[in-house]
């Protein structure tokens, strides 16, 4: 289950809208959803640098382990995209048969 960030240590008195009310959910889902790559990229690493819950939640996300022969795990990113292919896939999961034969996972 994904961890809650807690945002109630937010300043009441600032005049950027509350994310407590459902009509202040659907517009930050759609700001999300409209924004620039490249703004949303500097908003997820900010957020990763200023609140370790959100650190945790990016990391389980983005960021996998892949073990070596006689060796620690390596710590690698999660998604990758085919070079072959072009599908993005998971490369923590181990790949399901009729699946592109290039992205082994392994």
């Amino acid at each position: 289950m994904p961890e809650v960030l807690d945002l109630t240590h937010l300043s009441s008195d600032s005049e950027e809208p509350s994310v407590s009310t459902a009509r202040n959910k659907k517009k930050l889902q759609a700001a999300i959803t409209t924004v620039s790559e490249a703004r949303l990229r500097a908003i997820v690493a900010k957020l990763a640098r200023s609140l370790p819950a959100a650190e945790r939640i990016l990391l389980q996300e983005l960021v996998t382990t892949k073990p070596r022969q006689g060796k620690t795990q390596r710590i690698i990113q999660r998604w990758e995209v085919c070079a072959n292919c072009g599908n993005e896939f998971d490369m923590s999961q181990d790949r399901e048969s009729g699946e592109c034969s290039y992205h082994s996972g392994e």
